[in-house]
């Protein structure tokens, strides 16, 4: 229990850490944005240059965090297992489809007669909408890369009998669990009470459930697996669903 509880507290460190992260990349991007203060075509190369830098260094830190998260866990449960580091290569081609999409979105909206400050806080909106994602995702792409290279750990099943032949080998099951922030809604609470297969976790490409979610994930231990029970099975999730967050933005 004692790992567990670090486990938790860990995910907590990670939680904050990766937010601040997030929120600083959105803040930084949008500041970025308001600096140039026009849509104009000289501005293009400006704008794209200030934009990849904070996308580049905000992913690059959100990676490196969320290696380093998922060592640490490792390390609790005595799995030797070098977390690889994550390849950051898509970002880039990404990032070339829609590093512009915020000048040209605020430009058309202009051209059918929108307000020009008003344009410009829509652009502002879709700027840090598309940097926080970016951080996410590349976020989820760690992740990822540390489910496939975790599966493929076996794990030996010793044998008491004396005369047994060869110990056959299994893979580890690899489960998660949601950890919600403090003051989370419903939906988080509700989410957070099951465990989660590598293959469910895939399926959901991003951490977070909602806008400004701050919610996490982590390994859960075998343990915790074998002894898992929901607090909402019965049909309580019902009454928590609907409740909303008490947070800010920030997460304070």
């Amino acid at each position: 229990m004692a790992n567990e509880a670090l486990l938790d507290r860990l995910a907590d460190v990670y939680q904050q850490g990766f937010s601040r992260v997030q929120i600083a990349a959105e803040q930084a991007a949008q500041d970025a944005w308001y600096s140039l203060d026009s849509f104009a075509g000289e501005d293009e190369d400006e704008w794209n240059a200030a934009y990849w830098a904070i996308v580049l260094g905000a992913t690059a830190a959100a990676t490196g965090l969320a290696t380093a998260y998922l060592q640490y866990q490792l390390d609790l449960e005595g799995i030797d297992f070098d977390v690889p580091s994550p390849d950051l290569g898509w970002l880039e081609e990404d990032f070339n489809v829609w590093k512009q999409s915020p000048m040209v979105a605020s430009r058309i909206a202009i051209s059918k007669g929108l307000d020009p400050a008003e344009a410009l806080t829509a652009g502002a909106t879709r700027v840090t909408r598309l940097a926080g994602t970016a951080v996410r995702e590349a976020e989820q792409r760690a992740l990822d890369e540390f489910i496939e290279g975790l599966s493929d750990i076996e794990v030996e099943v010793t044998l008491e009998e004396v005369d047994a032949p060869k110990p056959k080998v299994k893979k580890e099951k690899v489960s998660f669990r949601r950890i919600t922030q403090q003051g989370s809604c419903g939906w988080c609470r509700v989410a957070a009470d099951r465990l989660y297969s590598e293959k469910a976790k895939r399926d959901h490409p991003l951490g977070a459930w909602h806008e400004y979610c701050r919610c996490t994930w982590r390994k859960v231990t075998s343990g915790e697996a074998a002894a898992w029970e929901q607090r909402y099975a019965g049909g309580e999730w019902r009454s928590v669903i609907e409740e909303r967050a008490t947070v800010t933005q920030t997460g304070e």
